[in-house]
């Protein structure tokens, strides 16, 4: 099960702010859509018109609203197959903001993105394994390095995508070092969405904000394996979790179970 991958892209010539009061009445663009479905416009049934927002500019409108399922990112002819349906769905979306979305009505592409964005492929078996039950019930685990509070978010198991909060949205899950430590193999530490998790806990946590910070405790952790010529695996947690701490990030150790 892999999550749908997405070619983002860049409204230029938006009236944003009569966008975004659109968008307020009509958040995911349903009452939009059903018009331009009647009119005999082709839209994807999977992409997720919840995705957009304003661009860094005054006029541009941000998408990452394509979502194309069953793609497997480690395959050429697959992504191959993504950019051509990520372009032929841009050339549908620009007749749906220009028909159906007022602001949009002189709106056209100024930017996509280089290449498709692939949310999830590989990922080690480690030392620790993140699982679903983990995120879902908050879990603190003493050798926590990062906090998080992703949503379980567009998982394709077959049966449509799914986006499952957290039940507080101010509580949090802990990763654990060892997600960190490939099982059975020495001299490595491996950082981003590749971490040891099940596809629903990778989804609600590889952000790219949040794996910045899993490099920043990789790259301490491994100053202490180089320096005192011990194995990943071998890391004082509590010694790497106060080093972190110092250099500003909020590991919350005070409510660590």
């Amino acid at each position: 099960a892999m999550m749908a991958v997405t070619l983002p892209y860049i409204l230029f010539g938006v009236d944003v702010e009569q966008v975004l009061d659109y968008k307020a009445e009509d958040p995911a663009f349903e009452r939009a859509r059903d018009r331009a479905l009647r009119a005999g416009l082709e839209l994807a049934p999977t992409d997720r018109w919840l995705s957009c927002a304003a661009g860094a500019r005054p006029d541009h409108l941000f998408s990452n609203v394509i979502r194309i399922t069953g793609v497997d990112g480690t395959d050429a002819a697959q992504l191959t197959y993504a950019e051509l349906e990520a372009r032929k769905r841009i050339r549908q979306h620009i007749a749906f903001w220009r028909g159906y979305i007022p602001g949009c009505e002189n709106a056209y592409v100024g930017h996509t993105s280089e290449q498709m964005g692939i949310r999830d492929t590989r990922r080690i078996v480690g030392e620790r394994r993140l699982e679903t039950s983990d995120c879902l019930e908050c879990t603190k685990p003493q050798d926590t390095i990062l906090r998080c509070m992703g949503p379980i978010d567009n998982v394709d198991r077959g049966q449509g995508s799914e986006h499952i909060w957290l039940d507080d949205e101010s509580d949090w899950y802990g990763i654990p070092y060892g997600c960190m430590v490939p099982a059975g193999l020495d001299n490595l530490l491996v950082a981003g969405r590749c971490f040891s998790s099940s596809e629903r806990a990778q989804s609600g946590s590889r952000g790219q904000g949040l794996l910045m910070g899993m490099g920043h405790a990789a790259g301490v952790a491994a100053t202490k394996v180089a320096e005192r010529g011990i194995r990943a695996r071998e890391v004082d947690v509590p010694e790497l979790q106060a080093e972190l701490t110092a250099q500003g990030m909020d590991l919350g150790l005070d409510g660590l179970g």
